[in-house]
């Protein structure tokens, strides 16, 4: 039984139309997916924006190459003594040896967060304005659907 399936079978949803109609129903499922999706959204592009606004640059080094873990790398880095690694990508493999020194940017209050290269921020909001409304109106749509009895009198 698949998500759309279980949130259909769920009494209280069942009714929703019936009780508010649909599209408000439809609304209604749309920013509470919204909403989950959004927290998601965020926990993934809060560390990329810190990093952007109080990050520290340094220098690390290449410890492997992995690209069947979306082109990444692993690296190395000290902070006042202590020594941090991090794992980056996708990353331009072919240019890159084991070894190689490559920028790592730190957060100074905690040095495990971090990231080789810089920050890349352009493009952030297709993925909140675009992806996420799209997602969660197909959601929406496809999780609520009129009542036998409004399906009936309207055919």
């Amino acid at each position: 039984m698949g998500l759309l399936d279980r949130l259909r079978s769920t009494s209280s949803l069942d009714r929703l139309p019936e009780t508010i109609g649909l599209w408000p129903a439809r609304g209604v499922v749309f920013l509470m997916v919204y909403g989950v999706l959004l927290i998601g959204a965020t926990m993934f592009l809060m560390p990329q924006w810190m990093l952007h606004l109080r990050g520290v640059h340094t220098v690390g080094s290449v410890l492997a190459k992995e690209p069947e873990n979306h082109l990444s790398i692993k690296y190395r880095f000290q902070v006042r003594g202590a020594t941090y690694d991090g794992e980056w990508g996708p990353w331009d493999l072919s240019g890159t040896n084991v070894g190689d020194s490559v920028t790592v940017i730190y957060l100074p209050s905690r040095p495990q967060v971090s990231m080789a290269g810089e920050p890349h921020l352009g493009g952030w909001w297709f993925l909140p304005f675009v992806v996420l409304p799209l997602g969660a109106a197909i959601v929406a749509i496809g999780g609520v659907r009129p009542t036998k009895a409004r399906r009936l009198t309207s055919a």
